[in-house]
Parts: structure tokens; sequence; C-alpha cells
């Protein structure tokens, strides 16, 4: 009886770990133009990753869900680059539209820098999603603070790929768990028969 009490406790504590919070991946992709260092770059390949912990994920003011991210940019030819002012990702909870907040650069204004409307419901920011492209959006001329110098796109020339992956949690798993609960079963049945 004793040993089915500590499974039941063992699957209880595995499952209990496997539903914390976990680091995930938003990714947007498209061709656009824009100025980046303050040169031009046309009908260039830019992907904007940005990185959060669902722990974080919460309504602002309007309900609308956010997560402060860490997020960089690369720009096919022109090399990679990092935020500097702080970002979120964002999803409406209204109209199924996700995207990148970034500040605009010399000021504290949150601007979007890249979003899309998805053709599904509202996401939860938390879930495995895409890839899915769809039209996207702009602020076109709005230069944002990055490693590289300021960075802007000014123009959309395809449709915005959005992906989201979480990341396993760095927490073990029911499956880490099992040479221990093998363990504990072996000295238990061994003071038993003591």
């Amino acid at each position: 009886m004793k040993v089915l009490r500590f499974v039941s406790l063992l699957v209880l504590a595995s499952g209990a770990l496997s539903a914390q919070a976990a680091p995930i991946t938003y990714t947007l992709t498209v061709f656009a133009s824009g100025v980046y260092g303050g040169t031009a770059y046309t009908n260039a390949r830019v992907t904007l990753t940005a990185v959060g912990d669902t722990s974080a994920i919460a309504p602002n003011q309007s309900g609308n869900l956010i997560v402060p991210v860490t997020a960089t940019g690369s720009i096919d030819g022109r090399g990679s680059f990092e935020f500097l002012g702080p970002c979120t990702f964002f999803a409406l909870a209204t109209i199924p539209t996700v995207g990148l907040n970034n500040v605009l650069s010399g000021t504290n204004t949150f601007i979007s820098t890249l979003y899309l409307r998805l053709p599904s419901a509202p996401y939860d920011l938390k879930s495995p999603s895409g890839p899915l492209s769809a039209p996207g959006h702009t602020n076109p001329g709005a230069p944002l603070a990055t490693t590289g110098g300021d960075f802007q796109i000014d123009s959309l020339d395809s449709d915005v790929t959005f992906q989201a992956i979480p990341s396993p949690a760095a927490v073990p798993g029911p499956a880490a768990l099992g040479p221990f609960a093998l363990g504990t079963l072996a000295t238990m049945r061994k003071r038993r028969k003591a």
C-alpha cells in the first residue's frame, strides 16, 4: 500500500513539474525594404526573433496578451542585431493578430514593429503555432534603436510568416524521474524484508 501511495505521489509531482512555464521563441519573417544603420535595404529577407517566458504572459489594460521578450533581427546580406529598447510580443484579444512591439528610437513610445492577422482564433502566446503566412503591417519610417544602428521597415514586399516554438521546460520530466523512483522502490523493499 505504501508503494502504491509513493508511486501515485511521484506521478502527481512529475505532472506538476512538467506544467511549469517554459521559454518560447516567436519568429516573424518577411521580405521588406527600409533602412538599417543609415543604409537602405531593398526587398531583403528580414527575420525578427523574440524570446520570452510563458510565465510572464499577462493581459494589458486592453485585455490583450503581452510578454516581455529579448528581440533580435537579421537582414540577409546585412548581418544581425539586437533591439536595445524594451520589447514585447503581443496577441490581440478580439482580433487574431500577433506582433512585436519595440520602443521608438530616442523616446519611451512603444510602436508595433511588425504584425500580422492570423487566419484563426486569437492566440494564447503559449502554444506552438505556425508557420502561418498572411499579409502583414508595419509603421513605416519608425526608427528603432539596435546594436547595429537604427532599424526601420518602410514597406513590406511579401506576406509575413509567423511561427512560435515553445522550448522544453528545464525541469525533469516523468522519464527523468524513473531512475529515482526505481531506487526508492528498491530501498523500500529492502526495509520491508529487514
